[in-house]
């Protein structure tokens, strides 16, 4: 609410500023985002990852860390398939790409 009000102080009514409204937005979506998609995923899987750590399954690491790189590679990997298609055949063949993924994880 603040960041909206000094918006308009700045902009003055003035269409220099447009870019402000989508930031606005996209800040108070990725709220929710967090919120509902990111929450209950990380809830569930830091445990996991540091009780894995705990019996040595996984190599000794911030179960933070981890779990961001896992959820990074994977949604990376998904999203930006256009970034890899000049490189690799496999955005043009999805199952090959999934089995691909899941072959190449460590412990797979």
């Amino acid at each position: 609410m603040m960041l909206s009000r000094r918006y308009r102080q700045i902009s003055h009514g003035s269409n220099d500023y447009a870019d402000m409204d989508i930031f606005i937005a996209i800040r108070a979506r990725f709220a929710v985002l967090i919120e509902r998609l990111v929450r209950p995923h990380h809830s569930a899987l830091v445990p996991l990852l540091a009780d894995a750590i705990e019996t040595e399954a996984v190599l000794r690491q911030d179960s933070q860390i981890i779990f961001m790189l896992l959820v990074n590679g994977i949604g990376k990997t998904v999203a930006y398939g256009h970034v890899l298609s000049p490189f690799s055949g496999l955005p043009r063949r999805p199952v090959a790409a999934h089995y691909a993924m899941l072959t190449e994880l460590p412990g797979s």
